[in-house]
């Protein structure tokens, strides 16, 4: 079949972003079919990693890193960006109508929205916290932060599945994990944040929490997951330390069959949500559990803090906006008040 229409996508952000793009994506094949129409995919991140994030047989053609782009070469007939909105680089309007008439009004929406909206585009990522305050009032996700307008009524929930590896799902067989009632934690962030992180609950919160499951519930495995050591530090009395052992198509298996994910709010979170992977105890700080939080989860944080500062300063993931030491936002969320919120979770017999 001849490939008439082509598009281009570059998804930017990191493993959260990535699953948010695709599955706006989805929505946009839906509306335009297949039929004589190719989509391409172009993101910084690693290929493989990207690639899992797909379906194998889905509803993109190619996938890219997107140093192998320019945003407006002609290559393609749409090239859009998205960031936390799309941004159209290049249209042939005239191809697009031709092959895609449902297409024109999206992209006249984007180009509508970028006139009134030119800080977003200008100024990323600093105009992010204004951004999500936005959709705090309209009472949104940041899954339908890309759907200006409501053009394709996306909602909370992903819309395409996320399948698994079959080499994989015997991967972690191999492990003894199957038939176990096990939880996996987490305690990482983006490569261009910091170990230290605003967003990460601390590591003695995180041990003492462990000590509490393990005390009270000692059947349930405990499994931590991570990129490596130096991002992602080995918690004590963990069953199972996975911490850059696993590819992303393990990591896919082992959320979808967790039953029980802990962490603080980022990819892992995102990616078990698109998987249908069941409740995560998120813990978060400086980002807003009104944006973040998925319905399904037991979203937390402290009281030390009236609201989120997500880009209230440039350097909000290093250090309090409010020139706390000691960060009010995640301490205040102690390991106490969490393991309260999780024995109700632990001690379900039907899960």
């Amino acid at each position: 079949m001849a490939e008439d229409l082509k598009i281009g996508f570059k998804l930017k952000g990191g493993l959260g972003d990535i699953l948010i793009g695709a599955n706006y994506l989805y929505k946009i094949r839906e509306l335009i079919g297949y039929k004589n129409i190719c989509i391409d995919v172009y993101a910084h991140r690693n290929l493989s990693l990207v690639t899992a994030l797909f379906p194998k047989q889905g509803f993109v053609n190619h996938i890219f890193l997107d140093g192998d782009i320019e945003d407006n070469n002609g290559q393609y007939d749409l090239f859009v960006v998205l960031n936390r909105f799309p941004d159209v680089r290049y249209k042939n309007l005239k191809k697009i109508y031709l092959y895609a008439p449902d297409l024109i009004d999206f992209v006249q929406a984007c180009e509508k929205f970028r006139l009134k909206h030119l800080r977003f585009f200008d100024h990323l990522p600093v105009c992010d916290g204004e951004a999500n305050t936005i959709l705090e009032i309209l009472k949104k996700k940041r899954i339908q932060q890309c759907d200006i307008y409501d053009l394709f009524n996306i909602t909370e929930n992903f819309n395409y599945e996320l399948p698994l590896n079959p080499s994989s799902v015997t991967n972690i067989k191999n492990l003894d994990l199957a038939g176990t009632k096990y939880i996996t934690i987490h305690r990482g962030t983006d490569d261009k944040q910091t170990e230290n992180s605003i967003k990460l609950w601390p590591i003695h919160f995180y041990n003492t929490l462990i000590s509490y499951i393990k005390n009270s519930f000692p059947d349930i495995l405990i499994v931590q997951l991570g990129i490596n050591e130096i991002r992602c530090p080995s918690f004590d009395n963990i069953d199972l330390n996975l911490v850059g052992k696993t590819s992303v198509e393990d990591l896919k298996v082992l959320l979808k069959n967790s039953f029980l994910h802990i962490d603080n709010e980022g990819g892992m979170v995102h990616l078990r949500h698109a998987l249908h992977g069941g409740v995560s105890c998120v813990l978060f700080g400086p980002t807003s559990p009104e944006v973040y939080g998925y319905s399904e989860n037991l979203n937390l944080r402290g009281n030390g803090c009236p609201m989120a500062c997500e880009w209230v300063i440039n350097s909000w993931q290093s250090r309090c906006v409010r020139g706390f030491h000691t960060l009010p936002c995640m301490n205040s969320l102690t390991p106490e008040i969490v393991f309260s919120q999780l024995t109700g979770i632990l001690g379900d017999k039907t899960i």
